[in-house]
């Protein structure tokens, strides 16, 4: 929300520098992703350090850096359409749209609705929904990796076993390198 709340205001200023031929474009963006990186960097790594410890997850730091990586992913994408509506609408017309159009990015993540449920129509939303690839790739970085049973204090404990769980939600296979982008 903050990238919408200020490019109204830095557009203006920029506006204004640009046309009196004081940088260009390039020099712009540069500098405001250079002055933006700080948070991108720090946010995420509170999150995810924080969930990861208050989770119990393993104490196994490439477990640990996968959800880092992801959660810096998704903070850069979450960055990049604030900056993009809020530059490209008004700021009432940006405030609006970018959670109306986070919505169905959630609803078809596979996290509410599974998608082998979902009717063939309906399955191209979940391809396009970076929801989708950041919660198979925080499922695999936790519960992959021929992770060993959880602990279970009940007698019957049906998901004791990672893989049982992710093959409940239709995330078997390495899909962490495809779904944070390092592979295809």
């Amino acid at each position: 929300m903050p990238s919408i709340l200020l490019c109204p205001q830095d557009t203006a200023v920029f506006t204004r520098e640009y046309l009196n031929g004081w940088y260009s474009l390039s020099a712009y963006y540069a500098s405001k992703l250079t002055s933006d990186l700080p948070m991108l960097l720090i946010c995420p790594t509170l999150f995810t350090t924080i969930i990861y410890i208050m989770t119990s997850q393993p104490d196994v730091f490439a477990r640990f850096a996968m959800c880092w990586g992801v959660s810096l992913i998704l903070a850069i994408v979450g960055h990049f359409m604030g900056l993009a509506f809020g530059s490209t609408f008004d700021l009432q017309m940006a405030i609006l749209l970018v959670p109306g159009l986070s919505i169905p990015f959630m609803i078809f993540s596979g996290f509410f609705i599974r998608i082998h449920e979902l009717s063939a129509i309906f399955r191209p939303l979940c391809d396009i929904s970076f929801y989708r690839y950041t919660m198979e790739a925080l499922m695999q970085a936790i519960y992959g990796y021929d992770r060993p049973d959880l602990e279970c204090h009940v007698e019957f404990c049906y998901f004791k076993s990672p893989s049982k769980l992710l093959k409940e939600l239709d995330m078997l296979g390495d899909l962490y390198g495809h779904d944070s982008g390092i592979t295809n």
